[in-house]
């Protein structure tokens, strides 16, 4: 009787590993991200402009252009804190800073407007 009760322990343990060695837990990365939309004061989409997202802790820099829709997406920043610079010919540049990024952050910069220079 104690042999069939080991035994059958032993193939409950084997099963119970065998179901949880395919579970991957779920890790928090070291990165996150910065998207939006860059438009003019009449609310049109601004294609083709240079967001450049630069990092206050070691001053890299990364560019980025919108597309046809005025979006643009800069994915796998290191955390920490950020400023954006908006710029394209015939408008002002647009800025922000103290732009945080958390790990796995996803930060939406959404109407990023961008003025006609005078």
């Amino acid at each position: 009787m104690r042999h069939k009760f080991s035994k059958a322990w032993g193939v409950f343990l084997l099963a119970a590993i065998l179901i949880f060695s395919g579970h991957q837990s779920v890790a928090q990365s070291s990165f996150g991200q910065i998207s939006g939309i860059v438009t003019d004061p009449t609310g049109a989409a601004v294609p083709d402009a240079t967001v450049t997202i630069t990092s206050a802790n070691t001053q890299a820099k990364r560019t980025v252009q919108t597309d046809s829709d005025g979006d643009f997406i800069a994915t796998n920043l290191p955390i920490g804190d950020y400023s954006i610079a908006v710029s394209k010919t015939g408008f002002r540049t647009a800025q922000q800073a103290g732009v945080t990024i958390t790990a796995d952050a996803k930060i939406d910069m959404t109407m990023i407007d961008l003025r006609p220079r005078a």
